[in-house]
């Protein structure tokens, strides 16, 4: 029997960490409906890392030398 694959889940304060931002920032793009997807757990926020990943990626900036290397 294999065990399920549970996503690692990040609290809030580690995310800020992670990602060099304010809790305040990921509060506020929360309540304006923005920012990385997450999970809420009654009143505890958690976030996928995974989906943190993705999310990232999806708002990198291409910049003009990112293109040349390529």
């Amino acid at each position: 029997m294999h065990p399920l694959p549970f996503p690692t889940l990040l609290n809030e304060r580690q995310v800020a960490t992670l990602l060099n931002i304010s809790a305040f920032w990921l509060q506020r793009q929360r309540w304006l409906g923005e920012g990385p997807p997450y999970l809420r757990y009654g009143r505890a926020i958690r976030y996928d890392i995974a989906a943190l990943a993705a999310w990232l990626d999806a708002h990198r900036v291409a910049t003009a030398d990112a293109e040349v290397a390529r």
